[in-house]
């Protein structure tokens, strides 16, 4: 007999497994990551039907794992860049106090961060 897909409602989460302890922040996170990449990975949601919220953790903890291990080069191939992904990051970053919009210092206008190079900086 087919064992039956694990599907929760992805507008919430639920992190049931001994590996996390719940009232530890870190433990959360890891068990948000490990998480969200086993349900994507083995197809139980398309990203657009997790929470943003549960997509910018994910992606910033990626990020901020494979920054601080020298291997941002990494993040970037794997991820083509794609404008959803930094996105998410860009939006956790800020969530978490982490990046602001840059202020341009002759107009006091917010002006958005070049992630590439579509700014046309080289």
């Amino acid at each position: 007999m087919a064992k039956p897909a694990f599907n929760p409602p992805a507008d919430r989460i639920a992190i049931q497994d001994a590996r996390w302890n719940e009232s530890d922040p870190e433990d959360r996170l890891q068990g948000l990551v490990h998480w969200v990449n086993h349900v994507l990975i083995n197809g139980h949601y398309p990203p657009e039907a997790l929470p943003p919220e549960a997509l910018q953790g994910f992606y910033v903890e990626i990020f901020r794992q494979l920054v601080t291990s020298g291997k941002l080069s990494w993040f970037v191939s794997e991820s083509q860049w794609k404008p959803e992904t930094i996105a998410y990051v860009r939006a956790g970053l800020r969530a978490m106090g982490r990046m602001s919009t840059p202020r341009s210092s002759h107009t006091g206008k917010s002006r958005s961060r070049c992630w590439d190079r579509s700014c046309g900086v080289s």
